[in-house]
């Protein structure tokens, strides 16, 4: 059985904490929906704040590695627009084409006004896509969801890889249990729970979120450490791709970059 803790746990936990004990269901003395509308409140207030905590390192908040998933997707010949997932929030990295036959350029991520371009001077181009831009829709009564472009249009199946940052994860709920993070974080999520309880109903920012703070430190410094040390080439991503003949070297070339008042080549 896992460590990490699931939303039954935090109810448990916060309605403890909140004087309620720890099952909603008692026989004896069931939770009222004014006590579990409380409950629910604060274990997602607490899950925002650990998700997308409070910038604490020179005005920059803490980039999850838990909240970059890869997106697998595979085109469409002569459809050039796709729905992104409902958690999306920004793109993370190139888009790879993923292949056992051919080696492909990665789709490089672009602005709007650059894709714009494209279709501008070559509306109906098609072929292996060279760039890629994402754009939000409206809200349709429902979360804000995003789709992503391709140019040129694909012209055949190609199976992607799409690295992305989640910024609509869903609530925590009987239905959705389990949060990001896992057991190595289920501490400071249970702490943020707690926290919010505190700041919310008991009206004080006291003893649970300095607890929280401190958790919330230890664990960015163990997710700083969990990353990779090789964060990938350097490249100058905002021009068009080398395919073209006119990008700004996104292979080969020459580079020189200071690290510490010391050149490398």
């Amino acid at each position: 059985m896992s460590l990490a803790l699931s939303y039954f746990d935090l109810q448990s936990l916060v309605g403890i904490h909140a004087g309620f004990g720890s099952n909603p269901d008692n026989d004896t003395a069931p939770w009222d929906a004014e006590k579990l509308y409380a409950v629910d409140a604060a274990i997602n207030d607490g899950y925002r704040m650990f998700l997308f905590p409070t910038p604490v390192i020179q005005g920059q908040s803490h980039s999850w590695s838990f909240l970059r998933p890869v997106f697998s997707m595979s085109t469409v010949s002569g459809i050039e627009v796709y729905q992104l997932p409902e958690d999306f929030g920004h793109s993370a990295g190139d888009i790879t084409i993923v292949s056992t036959s051919t080696a492909y350029d990665p789709i490089a991520i672009v602005g709007d006004g650059y894709m714009r371009g494209n279709r501008t001077g070559n509306p109906t181009a098609s072929g292996v896509p060279t760039t890629a831009s994402t754009r939000c829709l409206t809200g349709g009564g429902g979360p804000q969801r995003w789709e992503i472009e391709f140019y040129p249009s694909p012209d055949a199946v190609y199976a992607l890889e799409f690295p992305y940052t989640v910024g609509n994860p869903q609530k925590l709920s009987k239905t959705n249990p389990y949060p990001y993070g896992g057991a190595m974080h289920a501490d400071t999520l249970k702490a943020a729970c707690l926290a919010a309880w505190e700041r919310s109903f008991d009206d004080e920012q006291g003893v649970q979120m300095a607890d929280f703070q401190r958790r919330l430190a230890a664990s960015m410094a163990v997710d700083a450490r969990s990353r990779g040390d090789f964060l990938g080439r350097y490249r100058d991503e905002s021009g068009p791709t080398s395919r073209t003949g006119t990008g700004r070297a996104r292979h080969g070339g020459t580079f020189t970059v200071t690290v510490g008042g010391v050149e490398y080549d």
